[in-house]
């Protein structure tokens, strides 16, 4: 609940809610449209520090139990499209192909009452005779592996997790620069507003 709460704030921060505006009224709806008769920027600028007060200190209590996460991964066949994928790029088969002999390996273990997780290697020789080894259908759906090998940008693999890191850092870095040239800014048309207005105060008429 307490990261939903936080999702729920960031997307109100990064503009669903104008988003939502303009789907349901026109293409003109902005921002702007939240500070019309009730001002809510101020209050959500309040709620986004609170919140990322509190992502904060929710990263550094969190509590992972590796070793139900790692058997909760490969149950209900999650890692089954990293086979389909395998059988398209090492043997060559269509996706529709692909995904319809997975299905069938899936369709096989449900049939012969095999519990969540449990792989044959009957079933598996069956299904994948003369295309894949029983060794590397395991290989495949293993969760560890198939984390490994999402390494695309964003994806979870190790090395795509170090870059995400990276770059997030040098983004952070970035954003911290921003937010001093601005504050730099205001603070310099505050004090040129003051000394504007004590001008006029202390002219004479």
């Amino acid at each position: 609940m307490v990261l939903e709460r936080i999702r729920g704030l960031a997307g109100v921060a990064v503009g669903w809610a104008a988003s939502h505006l303009g789907v349901m009224h026109t293409a003109t709806s902005t921002d702007v449209d939240q500070s019309y008769v009730h001002n809510l920027l101020p209050g959500q600028c309040a709620e986004t520090v609170g919140a990322i007060a509190l992502l904060r200190e929710v990263l550094a209590t969190a509590e992972f139990d590796v070793p139900a996460m790692r058997i909760s991964a490969g149950q209900h066949w999650s890692t089954a499209s990293a086979l389909a994928d395998a059988l398209v790029s090492l043997c060559g088969l269509s996706f529709r192909d692909a995904h319809e002999s997975v299905a069938r390996l899936v369709e096989a273990h449900e049939r012969a009452d095999c519990r969540d997780g449990e792989l044959r290697g009957k079933l598996i020789k069956d299904a994948f005779r003369h295309v894949l080894s029983e060794s590397d259908v395991r290989s495949i759906l293993d969760p560890e592996s198939f984390v490994e090998s999402r390494i695309s940008s964003g994806g979870t693999s190790p090395k795509a997790r170090r870059e995400l890191a990276v770059a997030a850092s040098a983004d952070l870095a970035e954003k911290k620069k921003s937010l001093l040239a601005r504050i730099d800014y205001v603070d310099k048309g505050l004090q040129l507003l003051l000394k504007d207005a004590q001008s006029l105060v202390i002219s004479p008429e």
